[in-house]
């Protein structure tokens, strides 16, 4: 009798054990040593696989959204919106969420460092750095005005009244500061200027909008803010019937505002102007009978009526049936609400399409229904473009002596034909406070640092009556520090200053500059349980109504 245990192998079954060895012997890649450190005395507010959610700050980009972070032992994991912050309302847009990336990225900067004769950066202590910094703006001041300058990123917050107070202490004048930001739609702050008397940007309802034409606007990627409009439209497509919002995308690349639109108008380039105008002149043209416009449209469209609609159809590259259809249903689906130019729309016509597109709304009558004002906070709008221009001449003709870069990045963002590098290279010493090397950081010879959202204190005001509160969701991963604290740090090594420069730690500043925002919104008090409350909810909102205007 044969034995039970002693079957045959089949083919699939000898393959099968011949390719697993082979897997084992030869194809896997060999276990990283691991090693399980325990904590002796572990934190109280930390379970292992219990997560831990804290309310902060997205800085992705300007619109400075409330987010909600998971952590897990200690590690910041998933972002998601605040859903109580009144901008993005629980939603968080790909930018947002990539920010975690940001937060890990393998090249992010270990520590301080400064760069050595062999033109190689090299690390050296924090002290050391504070010093140098300090030393270079106390000779710079003392050479007069203008010699110490900063380029920043938009921070309508604590960080951004720090850094004038900052370069107040050191001679430096109001001006010294510029701000750029190469996504700001400038030429509608120059358009409602000129239209309304008010330098801001208008924001948008688009939830009360029945139909939405954007002119080379990315509504969904770098216009405004990109979740807010995608919230918003998401609103308004859930209503059926005609109330549903339609959108129209005028452009000639189809952007992802222009895949998600209803309807796609290709224009030729720099074809949005004319697209414009055409529309503008069939709402002003008699024969059309447009009912319900603005009392004061005659007067201000009657020059629009020289204007050939044959002309201006092929300027565009569209026909003049195109146009006359986005007019008619402008007109017929309000309130409605025309959005542009966004960077992709930025040519040398950029400020008359911004004009036509806010004198549209306002003899539409959006303005004051879809179309808002008066919600823009001011508090830190970018630098006009000849700011910049006249940072970096000054900056190759030698007369800048330090030059502070704060989250910029001029040689990257800005035109090569500017000569930001070369600019650069003139002036002694440039300190970035860069996450992680870029093309603004090969040209500096003193690297401070920044400390990543999640692992810092701050605060933004995207809009009136919206603060948003940031706080340290993570132990910092790296020997970094924040740069306002920094600033505080080195404005105590310079000489006395008047105003003086506020000292101590940047975590009690911060403190302090909340509880102040809290008792003028009428929280005085108890003004440590309204701070704790404001950090656990995210922010301090307030209601903040528009404002009328008119041409």
């Amino acid at each position: 009798m044969s034995d039970p245990t002693q079957r045959p192998i089949g083919r699939r079954t000898f393959l099968g054990i011949a390719g697993a060895a082979g897997v084992a012997a030869g194809c896997s890649p060999r276990a990283a040593t691991q090693k399980v450190v325990p904590w002796i005395v572990p934190p109280e507010d930390i379970v292992p696989g219990v997560p831990l959610y804290y309310r902060t700050i997205c800085r992705g980009c300007a619109a400075g959204c409330g987010v909600t972070a998971r952590t897990r032992e200690g590690r910041a994991v998933k972002l998601e919106g605040n859903p109580e912050d009144p901008i993005g309302a629980g939603a968080l847009c790909a930018r947002g969420q990539a920010e975690l990336q940001a937060l890990y990225h393998p090249e992010r900067f270990k520590g301080p460092l400064r760069k050595g004769a062999d033109g190689k950066l090299a690390p050296l202590a924090w002290d050391a750095a504070e010093d140098a910094l300090a030393q270079a703006i106390a000779a710079a001041r003392a050479k007069g005005p203008g010699r110490v300058r900063l380029l920043t990123r938009p921070e309508p917050g604590s960080a951004g009244a720090l850094q004038r107070a900052f370069l107040a202490a050191a001679g430096a004048r109001p001006e010294d500061r510029v701000v750029l930001d190469p996504l700001d739609p400038a030429p509608v702050r120059a358009a409602s200027l000129a239209l309304f008397g008010r330098a801001e940007l208008p924001v948008l309802d688009l939830a009360g909008a029945r139909t939405i034409v954007a002119l080379g606007a990315d509504l969904f990627e770098t216009f405004g803010s990109p979740i807010e409009a995608a919230r918003q439209l998401a609103e308004g497509r859930g209503r059926v019937g005609p109330e549903r919002t339609r959108t129209i995308w005028v452009g000639p690349r189809l952007s992802l505002t222009g895949l998600t639109a209803d309807r796609w108008v290709r224009v030729r380039s720099g074809g949005e102007l004319p697209f414009a105008l055409g529309v503008l002149r069939w709402l002003a043209d008699p024969a059309n009978a447009v009912p319900g416009l603005a009392p004061d449209a005659p007067a201000l469209l009657r020059s629009l009526l020289a204007l050939a609609p044959k002309d201006l159809a092929a300027r565009a590259g569209v026909g003049e049936a195109e146009i006359a259809a986005v007019a008619r249903e402008l007109s017929r689906r309000r309130p409605s609400a025309l959005a542009g130019p966004g960077p992709a729309a930025q040519g040398p016509d950029a400020a008359q399409l911004a004009a036509v597109v806010l004198l549209a709304n306002h003899v539409l009558g959006n303005v004051g229904k879809t179309v808002l004002y008066g919600l823009d906070p001011l508090l830190d709008p970018p630098s006009p473009f000849t700011a910049v221009e006249a940072l970096l001449r000054d900056a190759a003709a030698g007369q800048v002596d330090v030059l502070l870069v704060h989250h910029a990045d001029p040689v990257g963002a800005l035109p090569a034909a500017l000569g930001a590098a070369a600019a650069l290279d003139r002036v002694p010493l440039v300190a970035t406070f860069a996450l992680r090397p870029g093309p603004t950081t090969a040209h500096a010879r003193l690297v401070l640092p920044d400390r990543h959202t999640l692992e810092a204190f701050g605060d933004v005001e995207p809009r009136r009556g919206v603060v948003n509160l940031g706080q340290p969701v993570m132990t910092p991963l790296a020997d970094t520090r924040e740069a306002a604290q920094v600033l505080l740090d080195v404005g105590a090594r310079l000489p006395p200053a008047t105003p003086p420069l506020p000292g101590g730690d940047v975590a009690d500043w911060h403190d302090e500059r909340v509880k102040a925002l809290l008792a003028a919104a009428g929280s005085a008090a108890d003004p440590d349980g309204a701070l704790r409350e404001a950090r656990q909810r995210g922010g301090i909102w307030s209601d903040a109504s528009g404002a009328r205007v008119v041409p």
